[in-house]
């Protein structure tokens, strides 16, 4: 179940802006958990996903998060994929709506429409094809912002940009380059101008069970600087383990493991990691987290 690949078939649709290296993320940051979490989810027959989450922190009270999503499929004779409507209870803090229509098979579109922060509206455009991809979205609340951004692909290379708006603030861009050499690896680069910070990112699989990746953050802040490398490799279809260490000293170790039966009515995921701080090693011990996931 754990790939080492990148899910976006880039032959097919060009990715959004935010998708844009997205596997070096998932590779240096995903599973790497503090505290306890845990989710449960349910999918009835109807479409309706049911889920609830909860996590607790060292010196954290325990926060909880229900989710209810209604997803209603249309007739292959509209134009029209499949709408949801979802409602998000926070056990501290507001409730939050979103709509989606999904109109991506015919047209390439997707709508967006989401309520949250008590007072904040934001409506979101997307639209993708094979060389290309546009999203723009608009806030609506104290303080009005806009942000948009073009993704044009060729055969190993996306060129990309990113423009936001902000009443009472210089507008602020984000260019990226990102080139892929086949299903080996890949390199980007991200250039802010807020912040005069450059990242650098460098993902390679080694074969189709071990990836490796590195990301190197250039910023004229001495204090944002910083260089990561991780690694995961898949000992089977349900079993990862991953490692990375960084600039600070911080080396961080992650174990996940999925008990996915077919002949059971529900899947389970179970990680546990460590956190170890190399720098402050002999005044506190390593920070561990443990994770459950299920779903049915």
């Amino acid at each position: 179940m754990f790939s080492t690949r990148e899910d976006d078939d880039r032959s097919s649709l060009c990715p959004l802006f935010t998708k844009i290296g997205e596997y070096v993320t998932r590779v240096l940051q995903d599973g790497y958990i503090s505290g306890i979490n845990f989710q449960i989810a349910t999918r009835t027959k109807q479409g309706i996903v049911y889920q609830l989450q909860g996590k607790k922190g060292s010196g954290i009270d325990p926060s909880f998060v229900g989710q209810w999503d209604q997803e209603i499929p249309f007739q292959d004779t509209s134009f029209l994929d499949k709408a949801s409507f979802g409602v998000r209870l926070l056990s501290k803090g507001p409730i939050s709506f979103q709509s989606v229509v999904d109109m991506s098979s015919q047209l390439g579109l997707t709508a967006t429409l989401s309520a949250f922060d008590n007072d904040r509206l934001k409506a979101q455009l997307d639209w993708q094809t094979r060389r290309a991809s546009f999203s723009t979205n608009v806030s609506f609340g104290v303080v009005p912002k806009w942000d948009s951004s073009v993704v044009v692909g060729f055969s190993h290379l996306l060129v990309a940009t990113q423009v936001v708006l902000e009443q009472g603030k210089v507008p602020s861009w984000v260019v990226a380059c990102n080139y892929q050499d086949g299903e080996s690896g890949q390199v980007t680069l991200f250039i802010h101008d807020r912040g005069r910070s450059v990242t650098c990112s460098y993902l390679h699989h080694i074969s189709s069970r071990l990836s490796v990746a590195a990301r190197f953050v250039y910023s004229s802040n001495v204090e944002q600087r910083s260089l990561s490398f991780g690694t995961q490799y898949s000992l089977d279809s349900e079993t990862l383990l991953k490692a990375r260490v960084d600039s600070s000293g911080a080396i961080a170790l992650s174990y996940i493991q999925e008990l996915n039966k077919t002949a059971l009515p529900w899947k389970l995921q179970i990680g546990v990691s460590s956190l170890i701080d190399v720098a402050s090693v002999e005044k506190k011990s390593p920070a561990m987290g443990i994770s459950l996931s299920l779903e049915a």
